[in-house]
């Protein structure tokens, strides 16, 4: 089948449900307003979708980001430069057009049969990198295997069987009546694998060499280094213009923004504010900016004491002076977010919510109840960020003032992944992408007992209560009563304090005065597929 809409054969329960998950194809993402583009430097950051120019100077995109993805297999692995360089080799059932709503990609076709059993068409004709086509057996092996995933389960977990209807149509069975199911089918983590070629080689190899279904296709992996990516002639879809892409990971934020001034980069993410602030006003390079659906953050570790007291959490935000920290280490490219979810998140208060002001007597107040009056020694971990890095030296300095030293560890991206999982950690700087736009995604892995470690819950976070709600947010049909639930599980969230909600930043991004063509997603899966240079 060709064509794109939502049919819907139940009556009032179905149709509740396919409001709160999908509405007409699109999604509850329907209600997030889109990001604002601050597009300073040209106008390829407020493109709209359109067909890209079949001629263009260059071919060829060399593209920097600020750290090697761990894996290109989306399902073993949860980051953000995994699934932005992910979009470009792996596709998915589902996709988010330029609007955030829920569009088919792979599926051609689809229906609700009740609330918990979803049947989808699969787009026929459509070839893997090795030449092999796709067929409704590896839908049902990827999207099984996603779900059993020690690193994405929670995106597919509520999946309870994928039944192979005929070579190209398969009948998803949930366990339960998942609203945002089409959500977490458009996440990367669920993207369509090519189970024979995984077998053959094993998952090991595959993590490096991926055979997938996107527009360009992996030819070289040199780790902590760069990979090498070719457009795929074979693409089902719209070819992009680009001929090859290089992304580069390169750590050092002032060296990103050099190697685009000099003409090395073409497109570098994480743009310092500092250079951010500086580029706007130089015209050899464009600057956009983006605010979108990630909140950053200061996590604790509540399997460690004394971060397993609440007293000690909340002495540790009320001794942070929060509002100079952002400004100094954001330089104006920020929001305040007073909860876990950005503001532009479906079901976020974070608007509702008190935040706690800088009260550095509360503070000891709280650690003198807490048995602490003369402070204690712990760690701070970041990743090889100037601005974490910078946030970090702050917190040392305020939480000196009550008594409390830090150490500040830098460690590479791979390995602070892996170590924050690991729960080897004390206090810990990260930000969390809710990518479906929903609530579920940005509060279900963070906050879950069910997702400590590598899943999302590096705080090792456990409320029965909390448990309880967003198991509940989960299974309610009702897009109403799944606010209240949200809501509910944000208050709880925000008493409790596992982690210190510090900002909602904007995504810096730098390109070369000739590119043109990208679209901007507040999921940051930026859209690269229509980049042409004139």
């Amino acid at each position: 089948m060709k064509k794109n809409i939502l049919k819907v054969i139940a009556l009032m329960l179905v149709s509740a449900f396919v409001l709160a998950a999908c509405g007409n194809g699109g999604g509850n993402e329907g209600n997030v307003t889109p990001p604002t583009v601050n597009n300073e430097g040209g106008n390829q950051g407020g493109d709209t979708p359109g067909t890209p120019p079949t001629e263009t100077t260059r071919t060829h995109l060399n593209w920097a980001l600020g750290a090697m993805p761990p894996s290109l297999d989306s399902t073993m692995a949860l980051d953000m430069p995994g699934s932005q360089v992910g979009k470009l080799i792996h596709q998915t059932l589902f996709t988010h057009d330029h609007n955030m709503e829920v569009v088919g990609l792979l599926a051609t076709d689809w229906e609700f049969i009740d609330a918990q059993t979803l049947r989808v068409w699969i787009r026929e004709g459509v070839r893997f990198h090795d030449g092999s086509p796709l067929t409704a057996e590896d839908v049902a092996w990827s999207l099984e295997r996603a779900g059993r995933s020690p690193h994405v389960a929670m995106v597919a977990n509520m999946i309870d069987s994928v039944t192979v209807e005929d070579e190209y149509q398969v009948l998803i069975e949930l366990e339960i009546p998942f609203a945002a199911i089409l959500s977490n089918l458009a996440h990367t983590s669920t993207s369509i694998k090519n189970r024979a070629a995984i077998e053959s080689v094993g998952e090991e190899v595959h993590q490096f060499a991926p055979v997938g279904l996107g527009p360009f296709r992996v030819t070289e992996y040199v780790s902590g280094d760069r990979i090498e990516l070719v457009r795929f002639d074979d693409f089902w879809g719209t070819a992009p213009v680009l001929e090859s892409i290089t992304v580069r990971a390169i750590p050092d934020g002032s060296m990103r923004a050099i190697e685009l001034e000099t003409g090395n980069i073409d497109l570098a993410y994480g743009i310092l504010p500092a250079d951010f602030n500086r580029l706007r006003n130089d015209p050899s390079v464009n600057v956009m900016s983006t605010f979108g659906w990630q909140a950053d953050f200061i996590g604790f570790n509540l399997n460690r004491a004394p971060f397993d007291d609440v007293r000690v959490r909340q002495a540790i935000l009320y001794a942070i002076d929060e509002e100079a920290m952002v400004e100094a280490a954001l330089q104006g490219t920020s929001a305040p977010v007073n909860g876990p979810l950005s503001d532009l998140v479906w079901g976020s208060i974070s608007a509702e919510l008190p935040g706690r002001p800088f009260n550095p007597e509360r503070a000891r107040e709280l650690l003198a109840e807490a048995g602490l009056a003369d402070g204690f020694s712990t760690s701070i971990w970041t990743n090889q960020n100037e601005v974490r890095i910078d946030m970090a030296t702050i917190l040392q300095s305020d939480l000196a003032m009550v008594g409390i030293d830090v150490d500040i560890e830098i460690i590479e991206w791979g390995a602070y992944l892996e170590l924050t999982a690991a729960g080897e950690h004390d206090m810990f700087i990260l930000g969390w992408v809710a990518s479906t736009g929903d609530a579920d995604y940005g509060l279900f892995p963070t906050h879950h007992s069910s997702a400590h470690g590598a899943t999302g819950n590096r705080s090792f976070f456990a409320n029965a209560e909390v448990d309880r709600l967003l198991e509940e947010g989960r299974a309610e049909i009702d897009p109403q009563r799944r606010l209240e639930i949200y809501a509910e599980a944000q208050r709880i969230i925000f008493e409790e304090a596992p982690m210190f909600y510090t900002h909602q930043s904007e995504t810096l991004i730098g390109t070369s005065p000739d590119l043109r063509g990208l679209q901007l997603r507040p999921n940051l899966h930026h859209t690269l597929t229509t980049i042409f240079f004139e």
